[in-house]
């Protein structure tokens, strides 16, 4: 998928947010625009450097997921199959699960909007993945658009995040991009080692295993023999005979 907002962009406009910003311009007047000057001051931030776990820490099993906020399979993994999980295993104390970031997009896309999910605590990490997987439609819409500060602005403003708050974690705290880069290569050696060469999201794990089935079925398949190691293995539907 081609993003209106480029790499490139950013550096002209000297910094990802100032980027968005010309783009949307650019797209407004439907013709060139200069580069824009900044005055922009970073404001006090509480970054999200690491793991942000949910669940009990003594939880049997763990799930880990790392995904990217540009993957439509991540989209459809979050809205259908997490929240069931959530209700059922990590709400229940069963289930500890581990969000991990693993970038798949070489315009950076996907890392821009990871910044934004861990710039306000980890109190609110979680909240603002599910915000971005929840707009996902929108957000690309914009992207393609150059238009997507005026979307981003509007989910981080409902979460008490100031724009100057979100400037600040995507263009001037490098060590949040530092954690999100740890995090793809971690999975990906992850991913290496599990017979999986390269990155692929959603990649997930429980308790070190990599599932090749993510269907809640196949995720809670998984979770249950966990739980259950000595459990006999269900016995196969009964079959009609062809007649």
């Amino acid at each position: 998928m081609m993003f209106a907002i480029k790499a490139s962009t950013f550096r002209r406009a000297g910094g990802v947010a100032a980027g968005m910003m010309a783009m949307a311009v650019l797209a407004a007047c439907g013709g060139e625009s200069a580069t824009p000057a900044s005055n922009f001051k970073p404001v006090p931030v509480t970054p999200v450097l690491g793991d942000t776990p949910q669940g009990e820490a003594t939880a049997p099993v763990e799930l880990v997921e790392y995904a990217s906020l540009t993957c439509s399979h991540c989209r459809d993994f979050a809205r259908q199959v997490y929240p069931r999980l959530k209700r059922e295993y990590i709400d229940t104390g069963k289930l500890r699960y581990i969000y991990r970031d693993m970038s798949i997009d070489p315009q950076e896309f996907d890392i821009t909007l990871a910044t934004l999910t861990r710039c306000k605590g980890p109190e609110l990490h979680h909240t603002l993945v599910d915000e971005m997987f929840g707009n996902y439609a929108s957000i690309m819409e914009s992207a393609q658009k150059g238009q997507a500060a005026a979307v981003l602005s509007g989910i981080v403003a409902k979460h008490g995040m100031t724009w100057d708050e979100a400037v600040t974690c995507m263009d001037h705290t490098p060590a949040i991009r530092e954690a999100i880069a740890k995090s793809g290569m971690e999975g990906e050696k992850k991913l290496s080692e599990n017979g999986r060469p390269g990155r692929s999201t959603p990649s997930v794990f429980v308790n070190g295993t990599l599932l090749s089935d993510i269907s809640y079925e196949g995720v809670k398949a998984a979770i249950e023999a966990k739980l259950n190691p000595d459990a006999a293995p269900a016995a196969p539907a009964p079959t009609t005979p062809a007649r």
